[in-house]
C-alpha cells in the first residue's frame, strides 16, 4: 500500500510549535548548556533529536530577547545559561500551565507563548472573542452550507486585512 502522506510529510513538526523553545530555556534555566549538549538532552527526555537548524536560531532569538546569555567557551563551544529575564519567563508559562490544568486558561495554546506579555484583562477579553469566532466558523462548517462558509470566510479575510493593515491606506 502506498503512504498517503506523501511528500510533504517530512516537512510537518514532530513537537507542537514553541515546544522546543520553552524546553530550552528550561534546560538553560537550571544549567548552563552548549547547543549539541542541548540537542542530547532533549533527545533523551523526548525521544527526538532536534537538528542544529531548530536549535540555533532558537538560541539567537532567545538571546536577542534577553532571555539567555552566550559566553564561556568550553571545549570550543559556546554556553548558554538562562538570565534573570528568561527566569521569569518560564515562571509566567508555568503560572499559565498551572491556570490551563485548573481549566483557567486565559488564551488558547497557540497565544500562550505570549500571554506574558499582555495584561490578564485583555487575554480574557481575546479569549472570549476568539472563542465567538470558533464557535461561528464551526457553526457555517457544521451546516454544510457553501453559501454560509463563504460568507464567514469573507468576514475572517477582511478582518485578517484590517490587522495586517492594509486597510489602513
Amino acid at each position: 500500500m502506498r503512504n498517503r502522506a506523501g511528500p510533504w510529510k517530512r516537512h510537518v513538526a514532530v513537537m507542537p510549535k514553541g515546544f522546543l523553545k520553552v524546553q530550552i530555556l528550561g534546560l538553560l534555566a537550571r544549567r548552563q548548556m552548549s547547543g549539541a549538549e542541548i540537542m542530547d538532552e532533549v533527545e533523551r527526555m523526548t525521544g527526538w533529536r532536534p537538528g542544529p537548524g531548530s536549535v540555533y536560531p532558537i538560541l539567537t532569538r532567545l538571546e536577542e530577547g534577553g532571555y539567555i546569555k552566550g559566553g564561556g567557551r568550553g571545549e570550543g563551544e559556546k554556553r548558554y545559561t538562562a538570565t534573570a529575564k528568561g527566569r521569569r519567563l518560564l515562571d509566567s508559562l508555568r503560572t499559565i500551565r498551572s491556570e490551563i490544568l485548573e481549566g483557567e486558561m486565559p488564551l488558547p495554546p497557540p497565544f500562550l507563548l505570549m500571554a506574558h506579555e499582555i495584561p490578564p484583562e485583555v487575554c480574557w477579553r481575546l479569549r472570549a472573542v476568539m472563542r465567538r469566532m470558533m464557535t461561528s466558523i464551526r457553526e457555517a462548517v457544521e451546516s454544510g452550507r457553501e453559501k454560509e462558509i463563504e460568507r464567514v470566510l469573507g468576514i475572517l479575510e477582511r478582518a485578517a486585512r484590517q490587522m495586517e493593515g492594509e486597510d489602513r491606506k
